[in-house]
């Protein structure tokens, strides 16, 4: 299985992940019309760009919605808060020393996060930062996010929530609450939001009203 590239058009701009599929032997597959009408499927071009391309969507709840629309996917988290003055409009980093998350940078200095599914767990994630690969977790003292994590098994899992405006109805447009799902902690189920104090990240949050709004920006 081989990305795709460039073969989306403005129509599939969002779509998951396009592929085609090349066999051993270098050919790659694509459709044909048999002799009775029928489409087939044979690993006969010897272009990429002749091949058939299959989008990869994500698995689908017995209910048909997806468990996991935003998994594999990479964004940059805009904080958009409303303390009182207007959104935040900062966006989530990490601090080089010690690797902190903070909510206090322009885009351009913002950290690239990966939502890898947690297998079960519908609209949970583990987070995972860009290179070097650091997954995210908390302190157990204090509840301060951390992205600095080698191993996966050490990561928090979070749940998104989504809804259309922040906490003061002042940003609209679709965004999402973070909660720790991470069990057992003392944190389980508490909502991530920034002090008031550097804007540094934690999950000791109890009320949903203190929680951090954050737009995703494709990365």
């Amino acid at each position: 299985i081989v990305p795709a590239h460039g073969r989306l058009d403005d129509a599939h701009a969002d779509a998951h992940a396009v592929f085609v599929v090349r066999a051993p032997d270098g050919k790659y597959v694509t459709v044909r019309e048999g002799g009775d009408g029928a489409l087939l499927l044979d690993a006969s071009a010897d272009a990429a760009l002749d091949a058939l391309a299959f989008e990869l969507a994500p698995c689908a709840a017995p209910g048909g919605a997806p468990t996991h629309p935003l998994g594999g996917r990479t964004f940059k988290l805009l904080n958009v808060y409303d303390a009182g003055a207007g959104p935040e409009n900062a966006f989530v980093g990490r601090a080089a020393d010690g690797g902190r998350l903070r909510a206090a940078y322009h885009e351009g200095d913002a950290m690239p996060l990966t939502l890898l599914p947690v297998e079960g767990r519908p609209h949970e994630y583990v987070l995972r930062g860009g290179a070097p690969a650091a997954y995210v977790s908390f302190a157990d003292d204090g509840g301060w996010l951390h992205a600095r994590y080698e191993r996966r098994r050490d990561a928090m899992s979070v749940r998104l929530h989504l809804r259309t405006s922040n906490n003061a109805g002042t940003c609209r447009g679709d965004q999402f609450l973070l909660s720790n799902e991470f069990k057992p902690s003392k944190y389980a189920g508490k909502w991530i939001s920034f002090s008031s104090n550097g804007n540094w990240l934690r999950c000791t949050y109890d009320r949903e009203s203190d929680a951090m709004s954050v737009m995703l920006f494709p990365a």
